[in-house]
């Protein structure tokens, strides 16, 4: 049995989307176990691939992932700038196996924002949290980096957290199948989302540069 938000990572959606699903009666559970005032949900194992099929989800394999990585970076599904900005750091402070000390990746995210403050610009929209990036603490940013952007990517199976809490990685086949060719594109890919996110926002009167 696997549990919801096991199911939800099969899927690549999160884990409000299975609830959804679930209250629509679009999938039923093979087990409900009530807890207190919850409920919690779980699917046979043998179901994966056919609700995978249903909702047009390619399975992830060595042979594929590199290509969904890709497509998914390139669909630039954003609602901040975290997304583009989290996969620059991740690329840029990567060793040689993908793997990226927290520590690093928080300095990167900080820099970011308080550069573009630096300069005159509004680092982020102002109900954003890294908005106020000059009041936030390493653990503030290191909460919010690894909340919606990480884990984004951690539910598609792209980056994944390690047992030393102190790290994070690129899924090593992942890593393994990106060329030197393609972490430059992945790069110069998130610029061009970076500045198409602030150019909006200009346009919606968000961010005034």
């Amino acid at each position: 049995m696997v549990a919801a938000n096991e199911l939800a990572i099969e899927l690549r959606v999160d884990d409000s989307t299975i609830r959804d699903r679930i209250r629509r009666s679009e999938i039923t559970p093979d087990l409900t176990v009530p807890v207190g005032d919850r409920e919690y949900y779980y699917f046979s194992h043998d179901r994966i691939g056919d609700l995978q099929r249903q909702y047009g989800v390619t399975p992830l394999g060595d042979e594929n992932i590199r290509d969904l990585f890709l497509k998914y970076v390139d669909e630039a599904d954003m609602s901040a700038s975290y997304k583009p900005v989290l996969l620059l750091g991740m690329l840029q402070c990567a060793d040689g196996s993908g793997r990226v000390r927290i520590s690093d990746l928080v300095s990167f995210f900080r820099n970011f924002y308080l550069q573009r403050k630096e300069r005159g610009l509004l680092p982020e929209a102002p109900s954003k949290k890294m908005a106020r990036v000059a009041e936030l603490t390493d653990l503030d940013i290191e909460r919010t980096m690894l909340t919606m952007p990480f884990e984004k990517f951690e539910r598609k199976r792209f980056f994944r957290r390690l047992k030393d809490l102190a790290l994070v990685r690129f899924a090593e086949t992942l890593w393994r199948r990106l060329t030197e060719a393609d972490r430059e594109y992945l790069a110069a890919r998130a610029r061009e989302q970076i500045a198409a996110y602030y150019r909006r926002s200009e346009v919606a009167g968000v961010v005034r540069e």
